[in-house]
């Protein structure tokens, strides 16, 4: 128990200073991940309108086309 004890005491006092950068480093990892999640939530919410409309330009099926319009209209119209 005393080596273990002497072990942690020597860890401790020679990796402080890493420790403590990590420590201040902590929030700014957290911070950048959540502006990261916040402009992947925008671009996708920007660009599902637009694969919705690609995905209704390529079906060839004209009742397809027409409910799949009606379905994206009235998603657009609630969401507003």
């Amino acid at each position: 128990i005393e080596l273990v004890e002497e072990l942690y005491a020597h860890t401790k006092q020679s990796s402080t200073l890493p420790y403590e950068a990590l420590l201040l480093l902590r929030p700014l990892s957290l911070l950048l991940a959540h502006i990261s999640f916040f402009f992947r939530a925008l671009i996708n919410a920007r660009y599902s309108a637009k694969i919705n409309e690609w995905t209704l330009l390529s079906m060839t099926n004209i009742t397809q086309r027409k409910s799949l319009y009606l379905h994206i209209r009235l998603k657009f119209i609630w969401t507003r």
